[in-house]
């Protein structure tokens, strides 16, 4: 996720788009390029960083490899200090991550012609029971109602059964799924 003055910047796959970002159109552009040229403003590591504190010795070592200024949030949780919109602004991991899981969501409406609203999400398994509270309220945030959340391996699983009545439409690890 990356900030400029009046675009948010997501994703992995935009380095076509990120000629456009120049623009300043209040667009989404997703992209490793964007990532290169605007370092302190993109919020990296914001799946590990979910539902953690930032005092934690294994967040202060993911820290230290971040480009972005980082600070406490005033839970305690992981804050990115951006510029955006002419403004210094702080978003928490849970915000970072509600915007990106937003981001997916407009797309899977887009393609499907419907919309989007109860999912099941995929994390990783090593995913605390407070990062998953911390995902759950990112999705809410986002506008999904969370049915369940599912391991990767079990996500894997539920996909391949002819009886499940899901389809993926996104990617949080292993994706969003929607019911």
């Amino acid at each position: 996720m990356a900030f400029s003055h009046k675009v948010r910047l997501l994703g992995e796959s935009a380095a076509s788009q990120a000629r456009q970002a120049h623009l300043l159109l209040p667009t989404l552009l997703i992209g490793y390029a964007q990532q290169a040229s605007n370092v302190k403003n993109t919020c990296g590591n914001f799946k590990r960083l979910l539902g953690r504190k930032f005092n934690d010795p294994e967040v202060q070592s993911e820290l230290a490899r971040s480009m972005v200024k980082t600070v406490p949030t005033r839970d305690g949780g992981v804050g990115y200090q951006v510029y955006y919109n002419g403004d210094q602004k702080v978003f928490s991991a849970t915000q970072v991550a509600a915007m990106y899981l937003y981001n997916l969501r407009e797309i899977a409406e887009k393609e499907s012609g419907s919309r989007v609203h109860d999912v099941c999400i995929s994390t990783p398994v090593w995913y605390s029971d407070q990062q998953r509270r911390a995902l759950i309220d990112a999705a809410h945030i986002a506008g999904f109602n969370v049915l369940a959340l599912l391991n990767d391996n079990t996500a894997c699983t539920c996909r391949v059964q002819p009886s499940c009545n899901c389809r993926r439409v996104g990617g949080w690890c292993g994706g969003v799924w929607e019911g």
